[in-house]
C-alpha cells in the first residue's frame, strides 16, 4: 500500500530540481530491498522478463550505437522504475490485500487530496500565502492549485484514475450495483472528488472526471448512455453553452483532433496540444530504412531532434508516446507496449482499453511517476480481483503458480 500512496503524491517539500519527487525516487533506489522478504525471490515472466528487456535496452543501446549521448542519470533513472515496479510485484504477491482496504486506501487519498486543496484555496480567498504545499504560481489563473502533486493537471489525473479503479473493483466484485448505489453509500468521497478536479479551472477534468463512470456502461444501457452522449455533443456544438470557459476548450479540442493536423490542434488548445503534437511529430519520424529506427537515436534524443513542445517555446522537444522508440529503438518500445497492456487491459471489462489507451498516452514520459500511477493500481487490482494470470511466479520447485 506504501507503495501506491508514494506513486499517488508528489509533496512540494519533496521536490528537487525540475520538480522531480525526491520521496518517490529515494523508495526507487531502496526497491531492491524487497527481495531480503523470502517471498519476493521468484520470477515472475510476464512482468519480470519484458521490463528487464526494457531496462537493459535503454542501457545497451546508447552505449553501443550512440555513446556520445550517454546520460547514466537518464538511463538509470529509467531502470530504477523498471525495477520498482517488479519489486511492487512482488510485494503485491505476498501483501494479502483485500478489496475493502484497496478501496479504503482509495477514499482516504481522494479525502487528502481534497482537503489539502480546500486549505489553499481558504488561504486564497483570504489572502494569506498558500500554508500547505504550495505548487506553481499560474498568475492568470489562480485558483489553479496543485494540491497534492506537482500541478492541477497532475491532481486531476490522479484522481481520476483512483476513482476509476474503485468504481470499477466495485463493479467487478457486484456487477447488479448502480451508480446511484455507490453515490449513496460513500457520498463524501464523491463531493471529494467532484470538489477536487472541478474547482481547479482545468479543462481535463471535463476530459478525465468521467472515467469512473465508464464501468457503469452495460449492455443494458449503452444505448441511453450514447443518447445522452450525443446530446451532450449536439449541445455542445450547435448551442453558446460549448464556447464557454473550460467546456469551450474541450470542443475546439475535440473539434481540432478530428482532422489530426498539427496548426489546428495548436490553435484549438494550446495546453493539450503540447500533450498530443509531439506524438504524432514521433509517428512521423519513424523510417523503416534508417538502422536508428531499430537501435534508436540515443538518449534524449527526441528532445534534441524534435521542436519544443506547443505552449512551451524554450521546452525541449518530445517524440511523445514514440519518445522511447526514437531514443532506444523498436524493440524496447514494444516490450515497453507489452507490459502496459498485459498489466491495464482485462477482459472482463471493456473500459480497461481505455486506461490503456490513456497509460500509452502517458508513456510519451516514461520517466515520471503518471504513467506509472495508472499501472501500480492496474495491477494490484488485477492480483485482487484474481482470475489473472498476470503475477504468475516460478517457484523453487519449478512449477508455475498462478493466483
Amino acid at each position: 500500500m506504501i507503495g501506491l500512496v508514494l506513486l499517488s503524491i508528489n509533496p512540494t517539500w519533496t521536490q528537487g530540481e525540475a520538480n522531480k519527487n525526491l520521496l518517490l525516487a529515494a523508495a526507487m533506489c531502496v526497491s531492491p530491498m524487497v527481495l531480503l522478504i523470502k517471498n519476493t525471490r521468484v520470477l515472475m515472466p510476464r512482468i519480470d522478463l519484458p521490463l528487464a528487456g526494457v531496462a537493459i535496452m535503454v542501457m545497451a543501446m546508447p552505449v553501443l550505437f550512440h555513446p556520445e549521448s550517454v546520460r547514466w542519470i537518464t538511463m538509470l533513472f529509467t531502470g530504477a522504475w523498471c525495477v520498482f515496479f517488479m519489486m511492487l510485484a512482488r510485494l503485491t504477491l505476498i501483501s494479502g490485500l483485500r478489496s475493502d482496504e484497496f478501496q479504503k486506501m482509495i477514499r482516504w487519498i481522494v479525502y487528502a487530496y481534497c482537503l489539502v486543496l480546500v486549505v489553499q484555496q481558504i488561504c486564497l480567498l483570504t489572502g494569506m500565502p498558500i500554508l500547505l504545499n504550495e505548487g506553481a504560481h499560474y498568475a492568470r489563473h489562480p485558483w489553479k492549485l496543485n494540491s497534492l502533486s506537482e500541478e492541477p493537471s497532475h491532481a486531476t489525473l490522479i484522481l481520476s484514475v483512483l476513482m476509476y479503479y474503485y468504481t470499477s473493483t466495485r463493479r467487478a466484485e457486484d456487477c447488479n450495483e448502480r451508480l446511484w448505489q455507490t453515490i449513496k453509500e460513500t457520498p463524501w468521497l464523491w463531493v471529494a472528488f467532484g470538489w477536487g478536479i472541478f474547482s481547479t479551472v482545468n479543462a481535463s477534468a471535463y476530459i478525465l472526471g468521467p472515467l469512473c463512470l465508464l464501468p457503469y456502461i452495460t449492455r443494458h444501457n449503452v444505448k441511453m448512455v450514447a443518447a445522452i452522449t450525443i446530446g451532450i455533443v449536439v449541445l455542445m456544438i450547435a448551442t453558446p453553452v460549448g464556447n464557454i470557459g473550460q467546456i469551450g476548450r474541450v470542443k475546439r479540442l475535440a473539434v481540432a483532433m478530428i482532422t489530426m493536423d498539427e496548426e489546428r490542434i495548436i490553435g484549438g488548445d494550446i495546453s493539450a496540444a503540447g500533450r498530443i503534437v509531439p506524438s504524432i511529430r514521433g509517428a512521423k519520424s519513424i523510417d523503416p530504412s534508417d538502422p536508428d529506427t531499430y537501435v534508436g537515436h540515443g538518449t534524449d534524443a527526441d528532445t534534441r531532434d524534435m521542436g519544443p513542445r506547443p505552449g512551451y517555446p524554450t521546452d525541449k522537444g518530445s517524440a511523445g508516446i514514440f519518445s522511447i522508440w526514437y531514443n532506444y529503438g523498436a524493440i524496447c518500445a514494444l516490450l515497453f507496449w507489452v507490459v502496459i497492456v498485459q498489466i491495464t487491459a482485462r477482459r472482463e471489462e471493456w473500459s480497461s482499453i481505455v486506461m490503456m489507451l490513456l497509460a500509452i498516452q502517458l508513456s510519451s514520459d516514461y520517466n515520471m511517476q503518471l504513467l506509472w500511477v495508472v499501472l501500480g493500481y492496474a495491477m494490484v487490482q488485477k492480483q485482487i480481483l484474481g482470475g489473472t494470470t498476470l503475477l504468475t511466479r516460478w517457484d523453487c520447485q519449478k512449477n508455475f503458480v498462478s493466483l
